[in-house]
């Protein structure tokens, strides 16, 4: 198989990450910190992260209603599967594994079912941006981490930017389709034929997963399981943090929710290994812990994300 651009840029930058992570750690004391691991309470990190899948499962029937009645067993399969194979595959490919797998399961359309995983992508960056909102004026930064709230900053107005620019052309899709498709064909115009008729026949068939968006009751409740699921994630780590007898108030689980979310969403290698643990350490060592067992906390963070996905 031949790797693209994209798997070499993401094995690159999980190097430099990881490299972040263990920079400056004593092996020694950070094997230490796992001494003090309270097993009950990892056991409950574990439900509560299988707890994320029976949210997303009840969001994701919201957002598949307008196309199929479809089975929760199905869902929550798809979702499993997706999972994992995001901790195999670089770039997010378990999401295209997800709407397959539902797609065959349901005998829909893979790129409809597609459309309402980039709509659960929406609501979840707007959660997120929701929740970086939050801990900008909740959380007293002091003044050496100056340039880090810029970068902070900017990274929520880009990905508001985004976010945005995606949501006008999702609405224009459904609003007006052949407009849409005018701009699709236009940036797909450098491409080959055969690439661009793909594209195109995609795109036409993905209209079909954004019908939610005219069903105000589905809506509200897709914004409802999408706050839900984020807070039982940072629930997942703050039961982690006091598994380590670390006591931090909730909005530290927060910050460090926030700061994996933005760090997750780059280019990595399979199981965003590196990005996730520099995020980890560096929101922990915010709240004025070592370095060695900052790194600790967050390998445990990831292997416990990892072992149940």
């Amino acid at each position: 198989m031949k790797l693209d651009y994209k798997f070499y840029l993401g094995l690159l930058i999980g190097v430099v990450f990881l490299y972040l992570a263990l920079h400056k750690v004593d092996f020694v004391q950070m094997a230490l910190v796992f001494s003090r691991i309270k097993w009950p309470l990892i056991i409950v990190a574990i439900v509560l992260t299988y707890l994320t899948y029976v949210t997303r499962m009840f969001r994701w029937k919201l957002l598949m209603a307008p196309i199929k009645e479809t089975k929760y067993r199905n869902l929550f399969s798809a979702i499993a599967i997706g999972f994992g194979a995001n901790n195999m595959f670089p770039v997010r490919l378990g999401e295209l594994v997800r709407a397959y797998t539902l797609a065959k399961m349901e005998k829909v359309r893979s790129s409809a079912v597609l459309a309402t995983i980039v709509i659960e992508r929406v609501f979840d960056i707007l959660t997120v941006l929701g929740m970086l909102v939050f801990v900008l004026f909740f959380v007293t930064f002091p003044e050496a981490y100056g340039s880090f709230v810029v970068g902070l900053r900017a990274a929520g107005i880009a990905s508001v930017a985004a976010m945005a620019v995606l949501i006008a052309f999702l609405v224009l899709l459904e609003k007006n389709r052949d407009r849409a498709m005018v701009i699709v064909g236009f940036l797909s115009r450098p491409l080959p034929a055969r690439y661009r008729l793909r594209i195109e026949s995609m795109v036409t068939s993905f209209a079909d997963g954004l019908n939610i968006l005219y069903h105000g009751r589905k809506l509200l409740g897709v914004v409802f399981f999408s706050i839900l699921t984020w807070l039982v994630i940072a629930a997942f780590y703050w039961v982690i943090l006091f598994s380590f007898d670390i006591s931090l108030p909730f909005i530290a689980a927060v910050f460090v929710t926030v700061l994996i979310a933005f760090a997750v969403s780059l280019p990595a290698p399979p199981g965003y290994i590196g990005t996730f643990h520099a995020a980890a350490r560096y929101a922990l060592v915010f709240y004025a812990l070592p370095a060695s067992e900052a790194a600790g906390v967050g390998i445990v963070m990831h292997a416990l994300t990892g072992m149940t996905a």
